[in-house]
């Protein structure tokens, strides 16, 4: 290095040492002007590669953002579907006890019309005995008739003219309680 704190001139041989020592450094900072550009290159290159990585990563992050997104708002669907399928199912339920009510009291109501049905057929199988009997009674009672109506004719005209008789004597006792009534009352 030079001095340069004394005011005397160099000698030659002092600046030539100077210069040597000077190219000499002149050397070393090219070398490491070179390793630095070196270093500087490598670095960019990894800085380069570092923007991509970081580039990927936000289209990474960006990308799983959008799928996030989509699967939150398929989850809210999702939930709500799920609300409206439960209100069906209870619906459906209420719909399904009522049809089994209805088709419990159905079956009470078709056993009971069974019941009544078969009370009628059997009412209505006595009815028609007691038609054929009332009807074999009749036709007993005409066999009958005609076997007395000559007999019953005859009395007839006996009861009537007794009815006659007793009639007219009935008129007769009136008319004299009637005389008799005013032949003693006091005028």
């Amino acid at each position: 290095m030079i001095d340069t704190t004394d005011n005397n001139p160099a000698s030659p041989v002092e600046l030539l040492r100077t210069l040597h020592e000077l190219k000499s450094m002149r050397s070393q900072l090219i070398a490491e002007n070179e390793q630095y550009k070196e270093e500087i290159q490598s670095l960019a290159s990894i800085l380069e590669t570092a923007g991509l990585a970081i580039t990927s990563s936000d289209e990474t992050i960006n990308a799983y953002k959008e799928k996030r997104d989509a699967q939150l708002e398929q989850i809210e669907k999702l939930s709500f579907e799920r609300n409206r399928l439960a209100d069906s199912i209870n619906q459906n339920r209420l719909k399904l006890k009522a049809v089994q009510n209805d088709t419990n009291s159905s079956s009470v109501m078709i056993e009971t019309m069974e019941r009544e049905l078969e009370n009628i057929e059997n009412e209505k199988a006595a009815m028609q005995k007691r038609l054929i009997s009332v009807g074999d009674g009749i036709s007993e009672i005409s066999a009958q008739k005609k076997d007395r109506l000559p007999d019953v004719m005859g009395q007839d005209k006996i009861l009537k003219k007794m009815y006659r008789i007793f009639k007219e004597a009935e008129d007769r006792m009136e008319v004299s309680i009637h005389l008799s009534g005013t032949k003693t009352s006091p005028e």
